[in-house]
Formats: structure tokens, C-alpha cells, sequence
């Protein structure tokens, strides 16, 4: 199935709502506009070629990259090192 990734999506497994912001053969930006309604949006997983960059504009997040939870606020960033676990949890906000 093809996604549209400018229009907003819905993740029908965690409720999570999210769009593409922009793409190109570096970066590709997404904001996430709802959180997923459980405790965590995706599994556990690794990207084995990038790394990847989570910038909170408001609220919290929270991102456990290993054994380790990690939290940010607005202005702030959170960067997963290509080849590490990583899980992002729900935070207040």
C-alpha cells in the first residue's frame, strides 16, 4: 500500500496521527501530531544505516535507547546513534 507521506496518517495499531515534513536522499523529517495511546508507538528497533533525530517542539518525550531512558523537553534533542535499540515512550503533554 502506498502512503502519501505530506498527508497525516494514522498508525491503526497505536492510534499514533503523523506526516512527512520533507524528504530528501539524507534526511527524512516527520512530525508526530498525536502520540500513540498505549505506553509506546513502535517496537524496539535499530536502524542500521542512519542516525536518527528526535527535536521536541512541546511537551515531553521520553526514548529509551538500550537500557537507558532518556528525556526532552521543548527546544531540546535526542540523538540515536545508527546500530543502537532504541524505543520512544510517551510522555506527559
Amino acid at each position: 500500500m502506498a502512503v502519501n507521506i505530506y498527508e497525516q496518517c494514522i498508525n491503526p495499531n497505536t492510534g499514533e496521527i503523523f506526516k512527512g515534513i520533507s524528504v530528501n536522499e539524507y534526511v527524512f523529517k516527520m512530525q508526530w501530531i498525536k502520540p500513540a495511546e498505549n505506553d509506546h508507538g513502535a517496537l524496539p528497533h535499530i536502524h542500521i544505516n542512519q542516525d536518527e533525530i528526535f527535536y521536541v517542539n512541546k511537551g515531553e518525550l521520553k526514548l529509551r535507547i538500550g537500557d537507558k531512558v532518556h528525556t526532552a523537553g521543548p527546544g531540546q534533542k535526542i540523538i540515536v546513534g545508527k546500530g543502537k535499540t532504541h524505543l520512544v515512550m510517551n510522555g506527559p503533554g
